[in-house]
């Protein structure tokens, strides 16, 4: 019986070539998107609807390339936290995710500057399918730092929080342990707290 899962759906691998192609058109997508939100925080726009569009569709394709590598890397992880060329992966994965957290900023700031959003929905269908999110947006907008903060504590984590994050999976999937006359790991014996015969 296998412990691992079969990930061929998302990639075979980091030698994949899909993998490599989505790590450049990952590259690519961040570049339009800052692109994007310089260009929209430099002027105003008549129709804000079309902008808020046009970053609806860059930003869900860039969250599914994202989401894709990131999935594929943190299951790979979950088995084996001692593979370094997974961890080299995901922590070059992580760098390029904070490179957008810029124009993500920005850019939730200009939608939230576009005040009532209903206006723009009959033209815009896209804005209706989006029109939970982007309440949440202007919402949440009165509470962000400025671009450049948002954009330090985005680079801050990666050796912050997100570091020690992965330090306790690594120890708690590699640490040895006595238990019941044998050696096993942390994680082992975390998972029988579950177990349904305690005794």
């Amino acid at each position: 019986m296998t412990k691992e899962w079969s990930l061929d759906v998302l990639y075979t691998g980091l030698d994949d070539p899909k993998f490599a192609a989505d790590q450049e058109r990952l590259d690519g997508l961040t570049e339009q998107l800052n692109a994007l939100a310089e260009s929209w925080a430099a002027q105003d726009y008549p129709d804000a609807g079309d902008m808020i569009e046009k970053a609806l569709l860059l930003e869900e394709e860039y969250r599914s390339v994202l989401s894709n590598m990131m999935s594929y890397l943190s299951l790979s992880q979950s088995v084996d936290t001692t593979n370094a060329a997974i961890s080299g992966a995901m922590s070059v994965l992580e760098a390029k995710a904070s490179r957008a957290a810029k124009a993500n900023v920005m850019i939730n700031r200009q939608i939230a500057k576009s005040g009532d959003l209903e206006p723009f929905m009959g033209t815009h269908p896209l804005l209706k399918e989006y029109e939970y999110y982007l309440s949440r947006v202007q919402k949440s907008a009165a509470h962000m730092l400025s671009d450049d903060a948002e954009e330090m504590i985005s680079q801050m984590n990666l050796t912050g929080g997100g570091a020690w994050a992965k330090l306790s999976d690594y120890l708690t999937a590699t640490v040895q342990v006595p238990y019941d006359g044998r050696i096993a790991n942390l994680s082992e014996v975390r998972n029988l707290c579950s177990d349904p015969d305690r005794e």
